[in-house]
């Protein structure tokens, strides 16, 4: 999404339902050398686009602190990249090789997109979990006990997730929700991503 040289092989991936793209580019943040920010601030962006603090096993998705070294590797990567600060001050941003260590290239900024592909607004959370009890509602009607049941559980159990973490295992089924989109319209998808001048 930060590059227009890109060369993108999809097959039903690129029919594969997906968040807003407004929304994922959104909660992006760009970090680059010389940015004045609180590393505390830093690590709760970090945590608000879905990346876990894992300071043991490092892998896409997850991010590690070391005093002033945050280390993370994005979703998209394979790569780690190590932020290092001065105070408030990123003073240094560098791509390692996630088995060497080596490093493999100094630069100076990078943009960091949410760890998962469907994000979701702060702002719209409270209204789609609305909408989805009311969706509840509807199609318990017509079950039999024990379907009406374990439907009720299961979507109770996900918006009780969404509302402490803002995500829940199989998001992507709620989408419509969340995307306030009508009965039968069509989700995202990867193809919503691209700019206007793609080629397919």
């Amino acid at each position: 999404m930060t590059r227009k040289n890109t060369i993108v092989v999809a097959s039903v991936s690129c029919i594969y339902g997906l968040g807003n793209p407004e929304n994922f580019e959104k909660l992006g943040f760009e970090v680059k050398v010389g940015q004045k920010i609180n590393r505390k601030n830093l690590l709760k962006k970090f945590v608000s686009i879905y990346y876990e603090r894992n300071d043991t096993d490092l892998t896409p998705g997850k991010f590690r602190v070391k005093g002033d070294t945050i280390d993370f590797i994005p979703a998209y990567y394979n790569d780690i990249i190590r932020i290092e600060m001065f105070g408030d001050e990123i003073e240094k941003i560098t791509k390692l090789d996630k088995i060497t260590n080596q490093v493999l290239e100094r630069i100076n900024h990078i943009y960091v997109y949410p760890s998962k592909h469907y994000a979701v607004l702060e702002e719209d959370i409270e209204p789609a979990l609305e909408s989805i009890k009311e969706q509840l509602e509807v199609d318990l009607k017509g079950l039999n006990l024990l379907e009406a049941h374990r439907l009720k559980q299961r979507t109770l159990n996900d918006i009780d997730m969404i509302k402490e973490t803002g995500y829940c295992k199989g998001i992507e089924n709620y989408s419509r929700h969340f995307d306030f989109r009508k009965i039968g319209e069509k989700p995202y998808c990867l193809l919503d991503y691209f700019p206007d001048d793609f080629l397919i």
